[in-house]
């Protein structure tokens, strides 16, 4: 987490409890990261590097990044990409799409296709398994700005058994 007045990164750490969980997905590490605004309102880069490091540091098992990669400005996906590519966890990383980089049809592209091609896998209403088929991950597109009421978790929702976790 970056705390704005002081411009420092801080770690929240959370236990979740998940009923059944498979003993050997227990302690699982969950890295998550989100709201870098890369471009005109970009973090500091020595602020962006402090979390990437941080975030290499903790060894996660799984890198989740949820939205908003860019200001909307498409263009500056590729060199954030590569610096997130850096951060690999043992099962791989996801991410979903916030609102800045769904402005438009071709920028939700550009972005899923460079995250894609630097191993981010985004999940744009779907269902990922990178753990094994014990715990399952759901990704939704975050619907733009001038359509509130296209989101619909029940259609991707009702693809997973009741029988197993899922981290949305």
């Amino acid at each position: 987490m970056l705390n704005f007045p002081s411009r420092r990164v801080e770690i929240c750490r959370l236990k979740v409890p998940i009923q059944d969980l498979p003993g050997h997905l227990e302690g699982l590490r969950i890295v998550q990261l989100s709201d870098f605004h890369f471009g005109d309102r970009a973090l500091p880069n020595a602020v962006l590097e402090e979390a990437i490091q941080i975030a290499k540091d903790l060894k996660p098992d799984l890198v989740c990044y949820t939205g908003d990669f860019i200001n909307g400005d498409s263009d500056t996906i590729a060199p954030l990409s590569q610096k997130l590519e850096g951060i690999q966890g043992k099962f791989g990383s996801l991410a979903i799409l916030g609102n800045h980089d769904n402005l438009t049809n071709q920028s939700a592209q550009i972005v899923t296709q460079t995250l894609g091609e630097h191993g981010i896998q985004v999940l744009n209403d779907e269902i990922a398994y990178p753990c094994g088929p014990e715990i399952a991950f759901a990704g939704f597109t975050c619907p733009p700005y001038f359509k509130p009421d296209a989101f619909e978790a029940e259609p991707v929702m009702s693809q997973i058994s009741d029988q197993i976790p899922c981290i949305v």
